[in-house]
């Protein structure tokens, strides 16, 4: 959480118990190797009240898991990680054994934002705009629910199960529910149905990068013939 304050620590091997300082009251030493600057301070500051709680007894060092009453196991971490009975991760949509792995990693990125589209470029000689719909600026939520180019190709698709669909604020949001929609059915379209988000997906972003390094672009009836559904 802390890899600046790490590297400047000459303690990174230590435990817990060789981090505090018997001759100060048990006062946190994290041994840096020079005086800290104003945001590392910061960072000091934000990791003390972090540990704040910490308490200190008797006996060895050793790792404890405090989510729950139970030991660690796979289900008690998949618990921990729900909200209101639901988990916040939709990994049953995401961890498709039917779609390539490459396009499954990249959905996962989409899932925390974490796609390299222009907003998270921080360089100030390019002008942050979609170079799909040329309306707003690029972004994760732009570019992959919210772009006019973007939202023909879903509602291509859209139309073949006469639905209008809502799209939520973000990609996670919306696996949540385009599973959701999909219920207990499993007819032939249903199946289908799993895949259209990767695809749709997967297909803007190689446009995206072939508008943005190549200089050429496509239609978007050419887009929707690709995708090969």
């Amino acid at each position: 959480m802390f890899p600046n304050l790490f590297s400047l620590s000459r303690f990174q091997d230590a435990n817990i118990q060789e981090m505090l300082d018997d001759n100060a009251g048990n006062k946190w030493n994290f041994g840096f190797c020079r005086n800290l600057r104003e945001v590392e301070i910061e960072d000091i500051i934000h990791l003390l009240k972090l540990i704040a709680t910490f308490n200190i007894v008797e006996g060895q060092d050793e790792r404890v898991w405090q989510n729950g009453i139970k030991q660690f196991s796979v289900a008690e971490c998949y618990k921990s990680l729900e909200e209101d009975g639901l988990l916040v991760f939709p990994y049953k949509s995401v961890w498709n054994p039917k779609i390539p792995q490459k396009v499954i990693l990249f959905v996962w990125c989409l899932c925390y934002n974490a796609a390299p589209t222009m907003d998270s470029v921080r360089n100030t000689y390019n002008v942050n705009g979609c170079l799909l719909c040329k309306k707003s600026a690029e972004s994760n939520q732009h570019l992959f629910l919210h772009c006019d180019t973007t939202r023909e190709i879903w509602f291509y698709f859209l139309s073949h199960y006469n639905l209008q669909w809502v799209f939520q604020g973000s990609v996670r949001d919306t696996l949540w529910e385009w599973r959701r929609k999909k219920g207990g059915n499993v007819s032939l379209k249903t199946k289908i149905w799993d895949i259209i988000p990767f695809a749709i997906w997967w297909v803007v972003c190689l446009e995206r990068n072939t508008r943005t390094f190549n200089g050429r672009s496509n239609s978007v009836d050419n887009l929707k013939d690709g995708l090969n559904l």
